[in-house]
C-alpha cells in the first residue's frame, strides 16, 4: 500500500558551513553565519567560551557537571576576585543557578526520551542524584556553601524541575532555558499538565521554565485579546511558528468553498475528529489552522490580487471563525505558504528559514507524500538541517478506501520519528491525518499542503505616503573632509540578491539578481519594499570602471562606505577585502591593483540580526543578566516587527551610500582642529597622515578671507591668527575653514575641514554656552521618511527639515536612536542648531525603580538574601549586564560615533542611554566619554534610570508625558516626584528629555489606516482645533517650569513616524498647524527663559573646554 523512498540529509548541512555550539541557555547560538533558536541534540558538542575564558569541549550527556565547574572558574577569572570559604559572589551565583537549570533542561529534553517510559523513569531517577552531585560540586568550589540549603529545597520536587522547584527568590532565572523545545503533548510529553486549560485569570502564572502547550495557547490567547492592532508587534505567521517550534501539530481547516467540495464521508470524519478534542486542541497538541483569522490589519499583509484573503472586518467572516475556532487557539492556514504574503510583512525566505531552524532542525523527519506533492528539490532547503529525512507515498485510492489501514500502518513507520510532514494530500485529508496521528501516536504531524515555503518576489507597491517636496535625484555623499581630487560616487543602480545567511558567494544564482537604487535600503519603498529577516543576507553587485589615471604606481584607490547595517563583507570579484561590523559608523578599505582590470565586480554582503532574540519588551528579565544572546548590537529603534515605538529596520547599505577615491600614498587620512577657551587667536591642527612630511595650514573666515597661516613638521601644528575667532552660537553660527597641506609646495596633498569655536559648561543647574545661560528648546528627531526610511529620499530632504525646525523657533535637535550622515551635522553648524546626539541603543532594557515587576523581584530576592545574610546591591536592578560581545560592540560603535562627530560644533551633548535600554556600567561609560571628548556635555541616562551612587552626567533628565506611562505627574511636579523616588538633581541641569507627544492623525497623511497612537492621554486627536488647544494648554504648563529651574525641554517629536502620530508635522512633512503657531510657541518659551534665567557675571571656573 505504501511506497517507501529515502531522501537523505545531514544535520547542519548547508554549503559546507561548520557549526560551533556556544554555551547559551535560551537560544543556542552557533557561528555568526548560522544561528538557530532550537536547542542542540543531546550529544551536541559545546564549546565553552565566556568573557575570554575558553575551555576544552565537552559532551553535555556525559560531562555537564564539568561545564558547571568550567563556568564557575570562568566567572571567577572574569570578576578577578579570589573566592574562599564563606565568601559569596551574588552575580556568579545567579549565573550558576541559571546554568545549572539549563543543564537540567538539556538533560530532560533529550530527543527520544518522550515516548520511551523506561528512559523517562531512568531520567527521573538520575536527576535528583545529579542535583545532589551539583551541590557537592558547588561546595568543592568554595563558592556557594551559603546557598546549599536553598538549592536542596528543590531536590525532591516531583515536577520537571521548572521555576517552582527553586526558592522564590530565584524563580525566573531559569527562564533562559525555555520554553522547552520538543513535543509536550498529553501523550508522551515529560512536561505535561493534565489539568484543564486555565481561565484568563491564570495567565502569566504558568511555569515558563517547563511550559506545556496549554499554557502557551493561553498566553497567545491573551496576546490576541490585548493586541488587536499592529502596535502589539504580533503577526499570524509568528504566532503559528511559536506553536510549531514548541511541538504543536498543524491541521489546516478547509475554506468554506473547499469544505463544500469535500467528500461527505471525509468531511464528516474530520468534523468528528475535531469535535473529539472538545474545543481544546492543545490537549492533543493540535494547532487548528484557519485561513480567515480575525487579526486586525490582516488584509494589508497579503499581496495585491491574492485570492487567499478574506476581510477581517466582514462580520460574517468574524462570526464564522468564532464558531469554528476557539478564540486565541489558532494558527493561520497560510503560515506554511509563502506565496500569498506581502513582501513587506513576510520576507522572501523567512517562512522557509523559520521552518528549517525552528521546526525541522535536528529532527528525524518522515514525509507522507500525496498525489500532488512537490519534487525533492523543493524540500531540500527547508529540511537541510534535519538529522534525517525519509519519505513514503500514498495514493488517492488508498486515502479513500483504506484510511483506517493507513492509520494502523503508520504505527510502525513512526517509530523513532520526531516530525511527520503531510504533503500534497487531497483537501481535508492532511488535517484529518494530523489530528488522528497526533492524538493517537503523540507525533508532531504537520499538514503542510504544497510546502511552498518560498516564493518569487511580488510586485513592488507604491508607498502609502511620499515626502512633500521630494525629488527623484538619488542622494550623494559629499565628504566633509574635502579633497582636491573628485571622488566617484557609487550610488545609483546596483544588482541585489537575497539569500539565506548561510549562503556563500558560489551559491548565488545568476538569474536571481534584481535591481536596487543604492543607498536606499531593501526594506524601503525606494529600495525593494521587502522585509529582510535575521536569517537572510543581502548581496550587492556592481561592475567597476576605474579611470586609467588612477592606476599609477604612486597612487592608491580607496572604497569609502558611509553606513552598512550591520555586518558588511566587501569582495572584489572573489577576493575578500574586509569585514566591518557596526551599522552607524563609516569605514574605508584599500582596493587591490586588480581593481584596474576591466569589468571587475564589487560585491557587498550584508547581514543584520536587528532585534532577533532581543525584542523591545515592557517585561524584561529582572535582574537582566546577559539577557540578549543575539540582537544585542546597537540598533536604535529598528525592529523586525515594527509597531508602537519601534519602526521598520534597514539592512545593508544606507544613509549616504559609498564612493571611490584616488589618493597618493602619502596623504592625510583625517584632520581635527582644536580651539582654545582662553586664547581666541590660537588653534591646533592635528593630522592623521600616512607619512611624515611638512604640514601647512591656512585659516579662512566665513567670507573666505585669510586670517592666519602656519607650517611645521607633521603631524601637530599650532597656529596664531591675525584676529580672534568669533564664538559660535544659534544666534551667530560663525564657522571657519582650515586648509591643510602635506608635503612641499610643488608636490602636496591638501584637505579642508570646517570648524567653529564654542564652549560649554554647567553652573548651579544651568547650561552655559560661551559663558551665557541658555535654555534648550528642542525637538526629538528620528530621521525616518515614509518612502526611504533612514535614508533621506533626495538630496534636499535633510535641508528642508533642518531649515523648517530653525524657522519654527527651536534651537536644538535631539537626534534620537540614530546617527545621521555628515551633511546633517554640517548643516546644523551652518544654521546654528544645537544637537543632542543619542548613542543608538542595543541589548535589553533595565526596568525603572517604580516598575511593579521589579518591585516583586527586589522583594523576593531581598528576603532570600536577608535569610542567607547576603548583601544585595541596587545596581543589580538598575542596570543590565551585557555579554562580552554586546559590550564590545557598544564600545566600538560609541567611540566611532564620537570620532566622526567631534568635528561639528553643533554637537553639544552626548546622550549615552535612553530609558534604560542597554544601560550597563554607566559610571564607567561616562568616564570613558569624558576622556574621549572633554569638550561636550553628557546626558548619562535620558528618561529616568538613575543608578546607585553619585549623580552621573551633566543632566537630571526625565521623560514626562503626563499620562499613565509616567509616575512624575504634571510637568510642574516632575522633579519633586523625581526626588521622592530617591533621585537628586545634584547641581545638574534639570531637563525634560522628552515631553508633549500629543497625537493628531491627519487624514490623507497617515501611514496606516489603523494603529495610530500618541502620548498624553493616549487619545489621538482627529480635529485640528482640538490639537491646537492641547498644545496651548501644554505650553501653559511648561512656562512655569522654566522659572522653577528647568533648563531644557525636548518636544516629542518633529514629525510622525509610521503609526506614531505625535509629530508637529505628518510623516510626509505636512505641517499640522501653521508655522506661525509653532513660532509663537517658541517665542513665548524664549521670553519666559529670558525673564527667569539670569547669566552669571563670569564663566564658571569648571568650564569644560
Amino acid at each position: 500500500m505504501l511506497q517507501q523512498a529515502i531522501f537523505s540529509t545531514t544535520a547542519g548541512q548547508d554549503a559546507g558551513v561548520s557549526i560551533c555550539w556556544a554555551i547559551k541557555c535560551r537560544h543556542v547560538r552557533m557561528s555568526r553565519i548560522y544561528r538557530s533558536k532550537q536547542k542542540p541534540p543531546l550529544e551536541a558538542d559545546y564549546a565553552v567560551e565566556e568573557d575570554g575564558c575558553r575551555h576544552r569541549r565537552h559532551r553535555v550527556a556525559e560531562n555537564w557537571l564539568s561545564l558547571l565547574a568550567a563556568r564557575a572558574h570562568c566567572g571567577m577569572a572574569r570578576e578577578g576576585s579570589e573566592h574562599s570559604e564563606g565568601t559569596f559572589d551574588y552575580d556568579a551565583t545567579i549565573d550558576m543557578i541559571r546554568l545549572y537549570k539549563c543543564a537540567l533542561c538539556d538533560r530532560r529534553t533529550g530527543r527520544g526520551e518522550e515516548r520511551v517510559p523506561a528512559q523517562r523513569q531512568q531520567s527521573a531517577e538520575i536527576l535528583p542524584r545529579h542535583w545532589r552531585l551539583s551541590l557537592e560540586l558547588l561546595r568543592s568550589l568554595g563558592l556557594f556553601n551559603s546557598i546549599s540549603f536553598a538549592l536542596e529545597t528543590a531536590v525532591a520536587s516531583p515536577r520537571c524541575f521548572g521555576d517552582e522547584a527553586l526558592p522564590s527568590a530565584f524563580r525566573g532565572f531559569g527562564n533562559r532555558c525555555g520554553p522547552v523545545v520538543g513535543k509536550q503533548k498529553a501523550m508522551g510529553g515529560t512536561c505535561v499538565s493534565n489539568t484543564p486549560p486555565q481561565t484568563a485569570a491564570g495567565i502569566g502564572k504558568t511555569d515558563t521554565g517547563c511550559d506545556d502547550l496549554t499554557g502557551l495557547y493561553l498566553r497567545l490567547s491573551q496576546w490576541d485579546r490585548e493586541g488587536t492592532t499592529e502596535t502589539h508587534n504580533f503577526y499570524d505567521v509568528s504566532t503559528t511558528f511559536i506553536l510549531l517550534s514548541r511541538g504543536a501539530s498543524f491541521a489546516r481547516l478547509p475554506s468554506l468553498d473547499q469544505e463544500a467540495e469535500m467528500d461527505q464521508v471525509t468531511r464528516g470524519r474530520l468534523l468528528d475528529s475535531l469535535a473529539r478534542i472538545g474545543g481544546y486542541p492543545e490537549r492533543c497538541g493540535i494547532c487548528v489552522a484557519a485561513e480567515d483569522t480575525v487579526s486586525e490589519g490582516i488584509d494589508s499583509r497579503f499581496r495585491l490580487g491574492t485570492t487567499a484573503r478574506t476581510s477581517s472586518r466582514d462580520p460574517v467572516v468574524t462570526q464564522h471563525v468564532k464558531q469554528r475556532l476557539p478564540a486565541g487557539k489558532y494558527c493561520h492556514a497560510l503560515a506554511l505558504d509563502r506565496r500569498p504574503w506581502d513582501d513587506l510583512h513576510v520576507s522572501p525566505l523567512e517562512i522557509q528559514e523559520m521552518f528549517a531552524r525552528d521546526v525541522a532542525h535536528a529532527r528525524k523527519v518522515l514525509l507522507l507524500r500525496g498525489p500532488t506533492a512537490p519534487d525533492d528539490g523543493v524540500l531540500r532547503a527547508p529540511l537541510r538541517f534535519a538529522t534525517s529525512v525519509q519519505a513514503i507515498t500514498v495514493s488517492t485510492s488508498t486515502l479513500l478506501g483504506g484510511f483506517d489501514g493507513l492509520i494502523e500502518d503508520m504505527a510502525g513507520l513512526l517509530v523513532g520519528v520526531d516530525l511527520l510532514l503531510l504533503i500534497g494530500l487531497p483537501t481535508g485529508f492532511g488535517a484529518l491525518l494530523a489530528v488522528e496521528l497526533s492524538c493517537r501516536y503523540g507525533v508532531q504531524a504537520l499538514d503542510v499542503g504544497q510546502f511552498s515555503l518560498a516564493a518569487a518576489p511580488g510586485q513592488r507597491p507604491a508607498p502609502p505616503l511620499t515626502t512633500l517636496g521630494s525629488g527623484e535625484e538619488t542622494p550623494t555623499w559629499e565628504p566633509q573632509l574635502r579633497r582636491a581630487t573628485q571622488p566617484i560616487s557609487l550610488n545609483g543602480p546596483w544588482q541585489i540578491q537575497i539569500t539565506t545567511d548561510t549562503a556563500r558567494q558560489e551559491d548565488l544564482v545568476e538569474g536571481a539578481w534584481r535591481t536596487i537604487e543604492v543607498p536606499f535600503p531593501p526594506q524601503a519603498y525606494k529600495g525593494l519594499a521587502t522585509k529582510i529577516s535575521a536569517s537572510e543576507a543581502v548581496w550587492y553587485r556592481r561592475r567597476l570602471q576605474v579611470p586609467a589615471s588612477w592606476c599609477a604606481a604612486d597612487k592608491t584607490i580607496w572604497l569609502q562606505v558611509d553606513a552598512c547595517d550591520w555586518e558588511c563583507a566587501v569582495y572584489l570579484d572573489s577576493q575578500l577585502l574586509g569585514v566591518h561590523r557596526g551599522g552607524y559608523d563609516a569605514f574605508r578599505l584599500e582596493m587591490p591593483p586588480s581593481v584596474c582590470s576591466h569589468g571587475v565586480a564589487l560585491l557587498v554582503r550584508a547581514w543584520d540580526p536587528t532585534d532577533e532574540g532581543c525584542p523591545f519588551t515592557d517585561r524584561p528579565p529582572i535582574p537582566c543578566e546577559t539577557c540578549c544572546e543575539s540582537g544585542w548590537q546597537p540598533r536604535g529603534k529598528q525592529s523586525l516587527k515594527p509597531g508602537s515605538i519601534m519602526y521598520t529596520a534597514v539592512t545593508g547599505i544606507w544613509r549616504q551610500g559609498l564612493f571611490m577615491e584616488v589618493l597618493p600614498r602619502c596623504h592625510i587620512r583625517d584632520l581635527h582642529v582644536d580651539v582654545h577657551k582662553d586664547a581666541p587667536r590660537k588653534l591646533t591642527v592635528m593630522a592623521d597622515a600616512t607619512c611624515q612630511e611638512l604640514l601647512s595650514v591656512e585659516v579662512l573666515d566665513s567670507e573666505g578671507a585669510l586670517i592666519g597661516m602656519a607650517s611645521g613638521p607633521c603631524c601637530e601644528l599650532h597656529a596664531t591668527l591675525e584676529k580672534e575667532l568669533r564664538l559660535w552660537s544659534p544666534e551667530d553660527p560663525q564657522c571657519y575653514t582650515a586648509h591643510v597641506s602635506l608635503g612641499s609646495r610643488t608636490s602636496s596633498i591638501s584637505v579642508e575641514r570646517h570648524f567653529a569655536r564654542r564652549f560649554l559648561a554647567v553652573q548651579e543647574g544651568r547650561l552655559l554656552l560661551n559663558g551665557k545661560v541658555m535654555f534648550v528648546h528642542g525637538v526629538l528627531y528620528q530621521g525616518y521618511w515614509p518612502e526611504s526610511l533612514l535614508t533621506p529620499p533626495d538630496v534636499e530632504a535633510v535641508g528642508r527639515d533642518l531649515r523648517m525646525i530653525k524657522a519654527a523657533g527651536f534651537n536644538t535637535i535631539r537626534v534620537h536612536a540614530v546617527v545621521m550622515g555628515e551633511a546633517f551635522y554640517a548643516l546644523c553648524d551652518k544654521l546654528g542648531l544645537l544637537v543632542w546626539q543619542d548613542m543608538p541603543a542595543g541589548d535589553m532594557r533595565a526596568m525603572p525603580t517604580w516598575s511593579e515587576v521589579r518591585a516583586v523581584a527586589e522583594e523576593e530576592i531581598g528576603m532570600e538574601a536577608q535569610r542567607l545574610n547576603l548583601p544585595v546591591r541596587r545596581a543589580l536592578f538598575d542596570e543590565i549586564r551585557r555579554s562580552h560581545a554586546s559590550q564590545t560592540a557598544f564600545e566600538v560603535e560609541l567611540q566611532a560615533m564620537v570620532r566622526a562627530l567631534s568635528h561639528f560644533a553643533s554637537v553639544t551633548v552626548w546622550v549615552l542611554f535612553n530609558e534604560g535600554w542597554g544601560q550597563s556600567n554607566t559610571q564607567a561609560w561616562v568616564a570613558l566619554l569624558r576622556q574621549l571628548d572633554p569638550s561636550r556635555l553628557i546626558d548619562a541616562n535620558s528618561g529616568w534610570n538613575e543608578v546607585e551612587g553619585p549623580a552621573l552626567g551633566d543632566f537630571a533628565d526625565l521623560h514626562n508625558y503626563e499620562d499613565n506611562s509616567s509616575i512624575f505627574g504634571p510637568l510642574a511636579m516632575s522633579f519633586q516626584n523625581f526626588a521622592e523616588w530617591g533621585y537628586n538633581v545634584a547641581g545638574r541641569v534639570p531637563a525634560l528629555g522628552e515631553y508633549g507627544g500629543v497625537g493628531y492623525a491627519v487624514e490623507g497623511h497617515r501611514w496606516s489606516s489603523h494603529g495610530a497612537w500618541g502620548y498624553g492621554e493616549k487619545q489621538v486627536n482627529h480635529r485640528q482645533d482640538v490639537y491646537a488647544t492641547a498644545l496651548e494648554k501644554l505650553l501653559l504648563r511648561l512656562l512655569p517650569c522654566i522659572c522653577n529651574g528647568l533648563g531644557a525641554a525636548i518636544y516629542t517629536q518633529w514629525n510622525d513616524v509610521e503609526t506614531e502620530v505625535n509629530g508637529l508635522l505628518t510623516y510626509d512633512r505636512q505641517l499640522k498647524l501653521p508655522l506661525e503657531f509653532y513660532q509663537e510657541f517658541s517665542r513665548l518659551v524664549r521670553e519666559s527663559a529670558r525673564k527667569c534665567m539670569s547669566a552669571p557675571d563670569e564663566m564658571v571656573s569648571g568650564l569644560v573646554s
